[in-house]
Order: C-alpha cells, then structure tokens, then sequence
C-alpha cells in the first residue's frame, strides 16, 4: 500500500539528499542503486509468484502452501524478483551510478532481503502488532 511505497521512496530520497548534501556519492550511490533495486526485486517476485507462481512453497519448512499465503515463495516468483534485481543494477551500471562488483552485491542483497522478507512473512505477520 501507500506505507510501503513511502519507506520504499524514502530511503532512496534519503540516499540521494544525503549524497548532494556531503558531496560524498559513492556511498550514497549504492544505498541509492539497493534501495530501489531491493524494492523492484521484491514488488516482481511477489507479482509474478501470485500470478504465475505453479508450486508456492512455506520459506520457513517448504511445504505446499496456496498461492498468496503469506511467506510462499515459488521458483517463478523467486527467479523473477532476482531477473528484476539483476536487470536494474545493470541499468545502475551502464549509467555510471555503481561499479560491476557494487551491482553484483546490490542484486544479492536484493536477492537476500527479498527471501528474507518472505521469512518474516512467514513467522511475524499477522503475528505481531506493528
């Protein structure tokens, strides 16, 4: 929803005021480049893994669970989220905003993150009052 969106942007406008703001960017740039490259890897994985996702697995024990369920991961969801994260620090890359080896880390932090928040789906929501 609008909340999610907001901490999305957010972070990025963060990194991108703070870069203008101390006139240091390479730091700033690969905060920059993992936040929205975290947020389209995820945004993909679950669109693609709720519409298209043939076997949705429980990331917590990997049984069978329906499509939706919260914490299901699927490998069309899964390899879509990391095609997404890999697609867009490469577009970083080509324009200059990160080198091979930070678009390399970004997309695999992306990728960790993205699993990760399908682990917290799993255990924490719906569990816990936010």
């Amino acid at each position: 929803g609008p909340g999610s969106v907001w901490g999305s942007g957010s972070a990025g406008a963060f990194c991108a005021v703070a870069a203008l703001a101390t006139g240091d960017y390479s730091l700033w740039q690969i905060g920059f480049v993992a936040s929205f490259t975290s947020k389209l890897s995820d945004t993909v994985s679950s669109e693609i893994g709720k519409a298209y996702g043939k076997t949705t697995y429980l990331v917590t024990n990997l049984k069978l669970v329906p499509r939706g369920t919260e914490g299901a991961v699927s490998v069309e969801g899964t390899l879509s989220g990391l095609a997404a994260a890999a697609a867009y620090a490469t577009v970083a890359l080509v324009i200059g905003q990160t080198t091979l080896s930070d678009a390399v880390l970004v997309t695999a932090a992306a990728f960790l993150a993205n699993v990760f928040e399908s682990y917290l789906g799993a255990v924490v929501q719906g569990k816990v009052e936010w």
